[in-house]
């Protein structure tokens, strides 16, 4: 990439950056960071409200969930900021702005030694969720003979890549670390 794209890639995810850390900075994060607590020690009243299977492709409004970065890792950065910023403006519900930025680490997966195959009736590929109509793939004994454990890789180099390039990005303005996937609220 040219100097022109590394430092308007930069400038894009600082702004946005810095936007997200000033709501990450609110009192508000503290007091649902604290309700989550309670709530999984069994002493809170209510239950928490989180919006989460949301159609992003349907709500890009005024461009304001677009990505204008080219390269992959930035993408996926400035996804993630955008997303966060979009759902605090206009649905927050109880979500949690932490004051950091995840690098989710790098892997790959050897599978399970068959493939998921579909009826696609219509895809959508602006959407991740989409409906399913699974074809059965385990129609003999010699089919389950196929499955096999996943072999799992961690890609070292590509974790240290991104964590310097996040650092140098967000230098600043809110912490970086290196951390696994999750599909749940936990506190950093």
């Amino acid at each position: 990439m040219n100097e022109i794209g590394i430092t308007r890639r930069k400038k894009i995810l600082r702004e946005l950056a810095i936007k997200y850390a000033y709501e990450a900075s609110k009192d508000v994060n503290n007091e649902r960071r604290e309700r989550a607590r309670r709530i999984n020690e069994c002493n809170e009243d209510r239950p928490i409200v989180w919006i989460e299977e949301i159609p992003w492709n349907q709500i890009n409004v005024n461009n304001e969930l677009t990505l204008l970065c080219k390269d992959s890792f930035a993408r996926e950065m400035e996804d993630y900021f955008r997303k966060q910023l979009f759902r605090w403006k206009y649905f927050q519900a109880d979500s949690i702005l932490e004051p950091v930025f995840t690098v989710h680490k790098s892997f790959s997966n050897s599978g399970y030694g068959l493939e998921a195959k579909e009826n696609i009736r219509k895809i959508d590929k602006t959407n991740n969720i989409v409906s399913h109509e699974y074809i059965d793939v385990l129609k003999t004994e010699e089919d389950i003979e196929k499955l096999k454990a996943p072999v799992i890789i961690r890609d070292e180099e590509a974790d240290k890549r991104n964590l310097e390039t996040a650092n140098e990005i967000l230098n600043g303005i809110m912490k970086v670390h290196l951390g696994g996937i999750s599909y749940i609220y936990h506190a950093p």
